[in-house]
This record gives structure tokens, sequence and C-alpha cells, in this order.
């Protein structure tokens, strides 16, 4: 959608016309809106026998708020471990919690600096070999 807002209506009235004919179901008191996010540092991916991928795991990168991508992987990694008989929460830990961190320091970063000039640190890190002592 980037660069083409002006079509989202366009969009989302053809995704619901293939989506309609796919599969029965009937909207009730639609509402609009723009979206919704869920952010967390304490992810659940294990409750009880239930997995947990996406969102309801409390994946979602805090700087831009996107979740798809990691929806996507923490489905593939909760299926893989139901498949292979693996540790699901030990494997979405070592691949998240870094990039998670990561995206909470980024997010930081943002609030800290887009008001004044981000550009200037992504400049310093670019132009630097060591981004640790910027």
């Amino acid at each position: 959608m980037f660069g083409k807002f002006k079509d989202a209506s366009k969009c989302f009235k053809e995704t619901k016309s293939i989506i309609s004919n796919l599969v029965d179901f009937n909207i009730r008191n639609p509402k609009k809106m723009a979206g919704y996010g869920g952010f967390s540092n304490k992810n659940i991916f294990k409750q009880d026998e239930t997995l947990y991928v996406g969102e309801a795991a409390g994946l979602q990168d805090l700087f831009w708020g996107f979740g798809m991508r990691n929806a996507i992987t923490s489905g593939f990694l909760a299926a893989q471990s139901i498949i292979n008989d693996t540790d699901y929460v030990k494997d979405a830990e070592n691949y998240f919690n870094k990039k998670l961190k990561a995206s909470i320091v980024n997010r930081y970063i943002w609030e800290k600096f887009s008001s004044k000039d981000y550009s200037f640190i992504i400049n310093r890190i670019h132009n630097s070999t060591d981004s640790i002592n910027i």
C-alpha cells in the first residue's frame, strides 16, 4: 500500500469479494479502523498445550508495528515443532529475542530523535565501521 493509499478502499472491496466467494461469512456491524497492534516484551509462546504465534504471542516489531513476517515465521516454527516434536518455545525465543530487543532500541531512538533529525543518526551509523561507538 505504500504510495497507493488512495486505492485502499478499492483493495479492501476486492479482498472482501474474493474471500466471500471462498468462505461463507456474514459481517455484522462493521466498523472502520486503521489497525490494531499488540506489543509486548514478555512473549507467551506456549500456555498449557496451546502454542501462540504472531501478535497472540506478542510478536510485533515495536519500531514500525509490522507483524506479518513475525506471524508467518512463528507459525512456521510452531508447525515445525509439532511435526518434528521439538521445543517451540526454545526455537521461538532463539529466533525472536534479539530481534525484539533491537526493535525496542530502534523505537526508542525514533521517539527520541525523530522530531529533531533522525537522519543524523542513520548517517552516523552508515558512515561508521563500528556502530557501537558512533
